[in-house]
């Protein structure tokens, strides 16, 4: 159990520091709770406001890009992913080369070999990660703007064929 003792006499509980960390307790707790309060109302009035699809094409600039951003249309995983997979294949010939020369023990030929084997089939391995992480992302993009190639095709279909219509109607 904390005891907490505050100024006064030896040996008494101090009611006043209890206090001052019951209130701070209280007051982080509430701060918490209003601050999720806000969020959640923010970004409802964002959902509402700002991303709905009639927006599409209604900003330019810094307020286009969000407006892109928010809705999925930029994503940034793919660069992510790039990112990572430099990182992880640096990272992976610089240890296999760190063990081949500066680790004791075992055969040269033993050493060369786990080199070697880390080198080439830990960069082909890794790559094939990388690839289909990526490729998942490609899909979902190309899905993506077909839907969105179909959606013009369709529009531009519906277009015409009420053109025809009013033509043969009006012949």
């Amino acid at each position: 159990m904390l005891t907490l003792f505050a100024y006064g006499s030896f040996g008494s509980y101090g009611s006043y520091a209890n206090e001052s960390i019951l209130s701070g307790i209280l007051q982080a707790f509430l701060g918490r709770i209003i601050i999720v309060i806000l969020g959640l109302i923010l970004g409802l009035v964002v959902f509402f406001v700002f991303m709905p699809k009639k927006n599409e094409g209604k900003y330019t600039g810094f307020l286009g890009w969000l407006y892109d951003f928010l809705n999925f249309k930029i994503l940034l995983s793919q660069g992510l992913l790039k990112a990572l997979y430099a990182i992880s294949a640096a990272t992976l010939i610089l240890s296999s080369l760190y063990k081949f020369l500066f680790t004791e023990g075992g055969s040269i030929g033993a050493k060369l070999l786990a080199f070697v084997l880390t080198f080439v089939l830990g960069n082909i391995i890794l790559r094939i990660v990388y690839e289909f992480m990526l490729f998942i992302i490609l899909i979902c993009k190309n899905t993506s703007d077909i839907n969105s190639n179909l959606e013009k095709f369709n529009s531009k279909f519906e277009e015409n064929s009420r053109k025809n219509d009013s033509d043969i109607n009006n012949n």
